[in-house]
């Protein structure tokens, strides 16, 4: 492929370790006690009922099927709440709803530092990409979620992984056949976590990458993706069969999804292309963008520069792959960074294999010169989280915020004083980096206090519903966060259906917005609870008892519980 000579050196198995650790290590310090969101309790809620009912097929969620999401998230949440001790008829925790993405974002270092490996980066390259991987804005947002955009990620970026082994020279029967089978569990991890648009776009990008490179050979060697995009489209295609037996109407509905919502089939090619993901893709490598350049520039190079990768035909693929999934999305109406979180890895990749020798060029002003910028700002950063957290952080946790930056600032000092030793530069400015991630994770820094206020409305609103015992509604408010935190069913019902609902003089629970409380009859019905009352930034919510005898002003204090 190449007639520069690959380095022979072993893979560095202790970094590798070394990074997952401080991922997943930053991800369980943000997942510990971050109030969950309404997009988080979803899964969750399908993982309890699906523990409860045994419905492993076609995920239920309040009361509804939950078709939007493949159930692998659902699945993996299950098994983590069991993992941690939790029975069947218990609600899944938030930390149990988070452990699956906390355990795939530990990966992404590791599969980073194997995308870099495969270009024929040195060893140093290979560490600089773990490292760059493990520090990331997009891995500390997102690693501490429970929403399936972490296991997405993990899944598409092994699958494409697995598909650069493929097409390198060299590998006996026995390999080629695990490399196919790895590709292929992962193409339907992948599928099953959110859906095939991701890894296809990598592969598209790769694929159209060798064409233009005029690779045969490796071309040939791609040939081996078919039989594992079949084996996942098999696997996957069962599940999709058994949906169907139980749900005829999935089938439209997840073409309204894939389709129809995220920009339209007939329509998609007609919009202009649209640069959104040009800035946003760099966002998930702060602050580590200086190094960006060299990942977007030197790849496509006729004469590689010294010390850059030694298999360029495979940085090039992988750039083709980036660039692929950037040029797609482009067209999409969706604009969400994290769709383009699965190219972490490969950007994290070509920015360790790239950066580290174009910093080696540097002369030794402009490398002090950068040096001092990125401590600088660095510790700028680190200043801004511990003061933030003052007021994020519950009780407790803000002193253990500001010890993380209290280290994260010595450790930018110590880089500073550093000279002359790139390595230890680097290192110490990762670390810097992690402590300050570190403390924004505990401080629950970039989560405003909104979220706190509305979890702890649902959780209040929840303890009234427990008291009463009654049916709980939802008109026109996010029944998630309040069905998550009684364990119960929110029904959403629309206008028209709580005019008839009140109607029946039956007794029940509405959550609405507070500006639709006038038009409930005032005779008969009584507000329980307020968002406002929480500081909740949104439009004020209200808990509203309807039909129930002692529904009147006077007697609100005595349904409250107070």
């Amino acid at each position: 492929m190449s007639a520069r000579k690959v380095p022979s050196a072993a893979f560095p198995w202790r970094w590798a370790a070394l990074w997952v650790a401080a991922a997943g290590v930053l991800g369980l310090l943000g997942a510990w006690s971050l109030p969950p969101d309404s997009h988080e309790v979803r899964p969750a809620l399908a993982a309890s009922q699906m523990l409860r009912e045994g419905r492993w097929i076609v995920p239920q969620a309040n009361g509804e099927p939950r078709l939007e999401k493949p159930p692998l998230g659902p699945w993996l949440i299950a098994a983590s709440h069991v993992l941690l001790g939790g029975a069947a008829d218990e609600p899944v925790t938030p930390l149990a709803a988070r452990l699956p993405s906390i355990l795939a974002g530990a990966a992404l270092p590791l599969i980073a530092m194997g995308l870099a490996w495969l270009t024929g980066a040195a060893v140093a390259g290979a560490i600089t990409a773990g490292g760059l991987c493990a520090t990331s804005l997009g891995l500390l947002t997102y690693s501490h979620s429970a929403r399936p955009e972490m296991l997405y990620a993990a899944c598409s970026a092994a699958a494409l992984l697995a598909a650069l082994a493929l097409i390198r020279p060299g590998s006996g029967a026995a390999r080629t056949a695990a490399q196919v089978g790895a590709m292929a569990i992962a193409l339907t991890g992948a599928l099953l976590a959110k859906g095939p648009f991701l890894p296809l776009f990598l592969s598209v990008g790769a694929l159209a990458t060798l064409v233009l490179q005029r690779r045969s050979a490796a071309l040939r060697r791609a040939l081996l993706w078919l039989p594992a995009w079949l084996t996942a489209a098999g696997a996957v295609g069962l599940w999709v069969a058994l949906v169907l037996r139980q749900r005829p109407e999935a089938l439209e509905f997840w073409r309204h999804e894939m389709f129809d919502r995220t920009g339209g089939a007939g329509r998609w090619w007609l919009r202009p292309l649209a640069g959104y993901y040009l800035y946003a893709t760099p966002a998930l490598v702060l602050p580590w963008i200086a190094l960006l350049p060299a990942a977007v520039l030197d790849p496509l190079r006729r004469r590689p520069a010294q010390g850059t990768p030694a298999e360029p035909t495979m940085a090039r693929t992988l750039w083709g792959a980036i660039a692929g999934t950037v040029f797609f999305l482009s067209f999409s109406e969706g604009r969400h960074a994290y769709y383009m979180l699965p190219a972490l890895p490969a950007l994290c990749a070509l920015m360790g294999a790239y950066g580290v020798a174009a910093l080696r060029r540097l002369t030794p002003s402009a490398l002090r010169s950068l040096t001092v910028a990125h401590a600088v700002a660095l510790a700028a950063l680190t200043l801004a989280v511990a003061a933030i957290s003052l007021g994020s952080a519950p009780a407790g946790q803000g002193a253990v915020a500001w010890g993380f930056a209290a280290a994260a600032l010595l450790t930018c000092w110590k880089a500073l004083r550093t000279s002359g030793n790139l390595q230890l530069v680097q290192g110490r400015l990762a670390m810097a980096c992690w402590l300050a991630f570190a403390a924004a994770g505990v401080g629950h820094v970039g989560w405003s206090g909104a979220r706190r206020a509305r979890w702890d409305f649902a959780r209040h609103a929840a303890a009234i519903a427990q008291r009463l015992d009654l049916p709980i509604l939802a008109r026109g408010a996010d029944p998630w966060l309040l069905a998550y935190a009684a364990d119960r069913v929110v029904e959403p019902v629309s206008r028209d259906e709580l005019a008839k609902r009140t109607a029946e003089r039956t007794p029940f629970l509405v959550l609405l917005k507070r500006s639709a409380r006038a038009r409930l009859p005032a005779a008969s019905t009584a507000t329980l609870l307020q968002s406002d009352s929480f500081a909740v930034d949104d439009e004020p919510l209200a808990l509203v008892v309807v039909n129930a005898p002692a529904a009147s002003p006077s007697k609100e204090a005595t349904l409250r519980g107070r």
